[in-house]
């Protein structure tokens, strides 16, 4: 979902494949995932995923428009509701 979101997206850390290993900043590269092994492993479902989404909003205007409309904002729950125009 993020990728149609409004925001600029960014993965951390090996989200795009899916890692199962933990982040930790003072043992980071012991615990580090081999992502491009992962690309055509047990990761390449959601590589293929994040590929697709992609281009989905590379190729509709709808999902790449940043002419926004910010409807609601829910600070408990950390939510915005926002139309596209």
């Amino acid at each position: 979902m993020t990728l149609l979101s409004a925001e600029t997206v960014m993965f951390f850390m090996g989200e795009e494949i899916g890692a199962q290993k933990p982040y930790r900043y003072n043992d980071f590269l012991k615990d580090r995932e081999n992502i491009l092994g992962e690309t055509d492993g047990s990761g390449a479902g959601m590589i293929r995923c994040y590929r697709d989404l992609i281009a989905l909003s590379i190729h509709q205007d709808a999902i790449r428009s940043r002419n926004i409309v910010l409807n609601a904002v829910l600070p408990a729950s950390g939510v915005l509701v926002f139309r596209r125009l």
